[in-house]
């Protein structure tokens, strides 16, 4: 059987895998569902430190502690950090699935991948509601329109 590694995207926690894992394990399969450091449930470790290449480094991290090679699954932003872990550990990666996800060309950020005026609209709302480097959190009458 197969080792999968299921990272979640950047609004999101592991229990965005809650339905596929059972069906994976089920099947046979091991199951590594990581949580991203400041997303998520975690958003107590969020601060301006926390970046692509720290979640990248968290992911290459599991690899590392996986004996055989994994299918690495990325959903949304994650589709950026299965591309940096499979670089990081390329003897560990089996796979690699995009869901949903970005793929993105050296150098890259989501920003970058995202329609121009969306990426413009989101430094724009870091640069005023998120101190220069976070989005905040959408809730109900938020400034994302909710």
């Amino acid at each position: 059987m197969s080792t999968f590694v299921l990272v979640h995207g950047a609004w999101q926690s592991a229990g965005t895998w809650d339905r596929v894992t059972p069906l994976l394990r089920g099947s046979g399969h091991n199951v590594v569902t990581p949580l991203l450091r400041g997303l998520g449930t975690d958003q107590q470790r969020l601060t301006a430190d926390i970046s692509l290449e720290r979640h990248v480094q968290d992911v290459a991290d599991e690899l590392s502690r996986i004996q055989d090679e994994a299918i690495l699954v990325g959903h949304s932003y994650a589709g950026m950090i299965i591309s940096g872990a499979a670089e990081a550990n390329p003897s560990k990666v089996r796979a690699l699935v995009f869901l949903d996800a970005f793929i993105p060309e050296d150098g890259q950020s989501v920003l970058d991948l995202l329609p121009a005026e969306i990426g413009e609209y989101f430094r724009k709302v870091a640069r005023e509601h998120g101190e220069g480097w976070r989005l905040p959190e959408a809730r109900g009458n938020s400034i994302f329109g909710d």
